[in-house]
Parts: C-alpha cells; structure tokens; sequence
C-alpha cells in the first residue's frame, strides 16, 4: 500500500465523457488513446489476458492530487508505475494486516501488504513479494478483485498509477518485515483501515455480514 501522506482520492465524476468513453474501452479489454481529461496516455493495460486469467473485475478511475514530495516519490517508479496489494485469507478464513511504523509516513491505522511495484516486475509478482518482506509470509494469489487506475496530479504535472487489488490465502506464522510496527490474522475488516471501502465487497463474499 501507499504511505498515508498520500492524504485523499475520488472517483471521477461518471457523467465526464472522457472518463465514461475511457471505462467502455476498458471493460472490452481495449487500451484507449490520449485522455482527453488530463491530456495523458493511459497505460496499456492488457485486460483481455487478465479477464481470461481471473474473469471478471472492476475497473475504476480516480482522480488523486498529491503534494510535491509525494508526486516524486510516484515519478521515481517510472512514468506510468504500478502497484499492488492483497486481501489474503488463512483457512480460519482471517484477513492479514499489518501496521507501519509511524518512521515510515503511515498514520496508525491497519493496511493489506502491498506497495510499488519493481520496473518491470509483474503485478502479481510484486503483491508476492510485498506479502514476504512485510509479514515473512508465502502468498498464493487466487483473484483479482481490481484494478484502479489513478491519474496522479500535482499543480500542471500528471501521470498514471494504476493499482491491482488482488486476492489470495498464505498460512503460518507472520513476523514484521523492516518498517512494520505488527502483523496479525484477524476475523473483521477493521474501521480504522487504509482503504476499507475497496475490500468490503471480496470481504463479504467470505465473511458476511461486517
């Protein structure tokens, strides 16, 4: 996940026509052209092998100003970086969570491992890897329960994150990884969560009600 000095994001508005003819592209697994709200590119997005892979998801666009500092920090991974994360279950059908040390930026509050992705590396790959250094815990990804493409604004500078939200199970017993303060398996989807919103709905497929 995304240190929390990245403070805010909302959903474009669905009546913008760049933003509904964008969507339309996406679900039929076709990578648009400029993006006429932010006079960008879209990533190339295969859709089509990832539908064939998980079948069907959500695709979201959000628009996410951010300061200076947390602009450049996007613009280190790249022109268009990509990130990842995961809702992993164990067999008692509890949620992995962690929390960061304040050291690292985050605001106390429980997130799913996830971050950046490596150049180059897959996004299934990164959310493997980011599981293992957070909680020392071997991840097997079985969905894909999103993807959220991000149009990353400061001042007159934009560019595009976009952010695979996915699923999976691991077992055992977790340590904290370097900047992690606690790791723990629980049996609710906390209010104080980085992102609660975006899990609710793979939550409820498994534990319902809240």
């Amino acid at each position: 996940m995304l240190a929390a000095f990245i403070v805010s994001y909302t959903l474009f508005a669905r009546s913008e026509t760049p933003s509904r003819a964008c969507d339309s592209l996406l679900r039929r697994g076709v990578s648009p052209g400029p993006s006429k709200y932010l006079g960008g590119e879209l990533l190339r997005v295969d859709l089509v092998s990832y539908r064939a892979k998980y079948g069907g998801f959500p695709v979201e666009h959000r628009d996410w100003p951010v300061d200076a500092d947390t602009f450049a920090r996007f613009a280190a991974k790249g022109r268009e970086p990509v990130g990842a994360a995961a809702l992993v279950w164990n067999h008692a059908r509890q949620i992995l969570l962690l929390r960061h040390t304040r050291e690292k930026g985050w605001q106390d509050l429980w997130a799913t491992p996830g971050g950046f992705a490596e150049r180059g590396e897959a996004p299934e790959a990164c959310a493997v890897r980011e599981t293992k250094e957070e909680t020392g815990l071997d991840l097997t990804i079985t969905a894909l329960t999103k993807i959220i493409i991000c149009h990353v604004t400061e001042g007159a500078r934009q560019l595009q994150y976009t952010f695979f939200q996915f699923e999976g199970e691991a077992n055992g017993s977790s340590r904290p990884g370097d900047g992690i303060a606690a790791v723990a398996w629980s049996d609710q989807l906390p209010v104080e969560m980085h992102f609660r919103a975006d899990y609710v709905e793979p939550w409820l497929r498994r534990r319902p009600p809240l």
